[in-house]
C-alpha cells in the first residue's frame, strides 16, 4: 500500500510552483526534486460522485465495442509512463468515456502507487471558473491554470462541450502548454477526430490547430455503445 502523503508544501500549496516576490510571476519550487508520493485522486481534482466504485473492475462492458475500449485504456495505464501517446475517448455521452478516464488515474495512483503529477479536469468547469475570475481582483487567470499546467499527467474531461472564440482560445493555450511541456493528455469527448459528412468534428470545437496537435498527442479511442444512464440506471429506478 501506498504510504499516506505529506503536507502540501506552504511555499508553493503543491502545485510545484512558487509566486516570485514582487509580483514577478511564478518559479519553479524546490519541492519539485524532494521525494514524492502518490496522490490521492481528491487531490489530484477528481470530483466525490468518481473517486469510489470507479475502476476497470467496475466497467460495465455494454458490448463488443466498450470491452475494446476498456482494454485499450487498461493496458495504457498499466503501461504508463512508458507510453508513446495519451489518449482520446470519443463517443456519445453516457458509453463510460469518464469512468475509464478515472480507472486510468485509480490504476496509476493509486493501485501501482505512481507519483505522478496528475490532474482531472472538467474542461467546461474550468473554462467558466476562468470566465469568472476576469472580474475578481483576488483571483486570477494564472492562478487557476498554475495546478492544471503543472500537470505531468492531464485529464481533460468533456473537451469541446464548451465552444465560442474565448473557449477556443483557453483551450488550445492548455493544450499547447500540455504539449510542449511533455504531459501525457487522457481526454474524454463526444466529438471524434473525423465523422460522416454533416456531423461535428473536435476541430470543429476546439479549432482545426487543436485538433491537429490532439492528432499527435494522442490515440483516438472510440468509445460506442447504449447509453448507460437510460440502459441500466432507467431501468434500476422504475423497478
Amino acid at each position: 500500500m501506498a504510504k499516506s502523503r505529506t503536507a502540501p508544501c506552504r511555499q508553493c500549496r503543491g502545485t510545484g510552483w512558487r509566486p516570485v516576490p514582487g509580483g514577478g510571476g511564478v518559479t519553479p519550487c524546490r519541492c519539485r526534486n524532494a521525494p514524492r508520493t502518490p496522490l490521492t485522486l481528491a487531490e489530484a481534482g477528481v470530483p466525490a460522485k468518481f473517486r469510489d466504485g470507479v475502476t476497470f473492475r467496475d466497467f460495465d462492458e455494454l458490448g463488443a465495442s466498450l470491452r475494446h475500449a476498456r482494454q485499450t485504456v487498461e493496458r495504457w495505464a498499466d503501461a504508463y509512463p512508458d507510453v508513446r501517446a495519451g489518449l482520446l475517448l470519443s463517443g456519445p455521452a453516457g458509453v463510460g468515456k469518464t469512468h475509464l478516464a478515472v480507472s486510468a488515474l485509480h490504476r496509476i495512483l493509486r493501485e501501482r502507487a505512481i507519483a505522478a503529477r496528475a490532474r482531472f479536469v472538467h474542461v467546461t468547469t474550468l473554462l467558466y471558473r476562468i470566465r469568472d475570475s476576469w472580474g475578481d481582483p483576488d483571483v486570477s487567470e494564472e492562478m487557476i491554470l498554475r495546478p492544471v499546467c503543472s500537470a505531468e499527467l492531464l485529464v481533460l474531461d468533456q473537451l469541446g462541450a464548451v465552444s465560442g472564440a474565448w473557449a477556443e482560445e483557453k483551450v488550445l493555450y492548455l493544450l499547447n502548454r500540455a504539449y510542449t511541456d511533455g504531459a501525457r493528455l487522457v481526454c474524454t469527448t463526444a466529438y471524434p477526430f473525423r465523422a460522416p459528412r454533416g456531423e461535428a468534428v473536435l476541430g470543429d470545437r476546439i479549432t482545426p490547430s487543436g485538433a491537429s496537435l490532439l492528432r499527435e498527442a494522442c490515440r483516438e479511442v472510440r468509445v460506442r455503445g447504449d447509453d448507460y444512464r437510460d440502459t441500466v440506471l432507467q431501468e434500476g429506478l422504475s423497478a
